[in-house]
């Protein structure tokens, strides 16, 4: 039978669960009683977001690692994984990228890597890409992969995969054949089919917790998280502003598919490639941007486009793997 399992700690467990509850059922005003009756039809009625044309394989033709960053407290880092939103054949497990890169991995058929960003720390350092050796494919998934000022991936590293997902839209890597275009799977999350209120703030901050931004007036008394909540809770925080103001990457890509106007706080880097290009500023400059909101772009049809990106990528996975 085909399985795909996860070595879970008990309150990631928790958190997972968690997660599935807040997906399947309506947002509540603190003090609304709960129906009982109408959460069990829904808990009933939840089709798992996964492909239907799935097969069973007995004995199981393959087996998968998955590796992202799991020993993290960053939520996108932690969410990010295709093996939460795809179904494969064979027997899956997931794993944390660097615990695996520093020991080395080649007992498993295919090795997935993503999400993430690895243009400089994984994708251009050999002893690191070197350790990761399966016995038939290695696929990386909407990972960061280009910089500006860095030349294309090595030719060396795209020989050894068999696909690679980019995140990175217009970067010099792409060959549109091996080196495809594919955002990062999170999109396929639940959570952003919940139906949630209007927008209760003017415009929210989300920040890395690893970057700081000055505090001054403007910023203190702001609504604002930081990267390492609960995802549900994370997208929750982000729909409740009519502009997100960010300096994280996944804060402007989920800011992005939820259809805010986004004010990213750093331009260039890992942001450079992005595809739904939001407005650029300083925390000098933030105020003023704010003040012409109305000239931000959003892009409602990002999540579609998202998602087809991630299920046209995971058709190529699954020829691959078939082949």
């Amino acid at each position: 039978m085909a399985t795909q399992y996860r070595k879970d700690s008990d309150a990631a467990m928790m958190r997972r669960i968690y997660n599935f509850l807040r997906a399947i059922l309506p947002i509540r005003k603190a003090g609304d009683l709960i129906n009982l009756e109408n959460i069990s039809e829904q808990i009933n009625d939840y089709k798992e977001f996964k492909p239907s044309n799935f097969k069973i394989n007995t004995p199981p033709i393959c087996t998968n690692l998955f590796l992202n960053a799991i020993d993290t407290s960053n939520v996108g880092d932690i969410n990010s994984t295709p093996f939460d939103y795809f179904t494969f054949p064979g027997e899956s497990q997931t794993a944390d990228f660097w615990s695996r890169v520093n020991a080395s991995e080649d007992r498993f058929d295919n090795i997935f890597v993503g999400g993430g960003v690895f243009s400089k720390n994984y994708v251009r350092t050999p002893m690191y890409y070197e350790r990761l050796r399966p016995k038939k494919n290695l696929v990386l998934w909407g990972v960061g992969t280009d910089m500006p000022g860095y030349p294309p991936m090595p030719k060396d590293f795209i020989d050894r995969c068999s696909l690679i997902g980019t995140r990175d839209f217009g970067a010099a890597s792409l060959d549109g054949d091996k080196v495809v275009f594919c955002p990062c799977a999170s999109a396929m999350n639940r959570a952003f089919d919940v139906s949630r209120q209007s927008p209760i703030h003017e415009f929210v901050l989300f920040l890395h917790h690893n970057r700081s931004v000055d505090d001054d007036d403007f910023f203190k008394h702001r609504p604002t998280m930081r990267n390492y909540g609960d995802f549900t809770e994370t997208i929750d925080f982000i729909a409740s502003g009519e502009v997100v103001v960010t300096n994280s990457y996944h804060g402007l890509y989920w800011a992005t598919l939820l259809g805010k106007k986004v004010i990213c706080l750093i331009k260039g880097g890992k942001f450079a490639y992005f595809k739904w290009k939001p407005a650029f500023a300083t925390p000098e400059t933030c105020r003023q941007i704010l003040a012409r909101a109305h000239d931000i772009s959003a892009y409602p049809n990002a999540l579609a486009e998202a998602r087809a990106l991630n299920m046209n990528f995971y058709e190529k996975v699954l020829a691959i793997l078939r082949s």
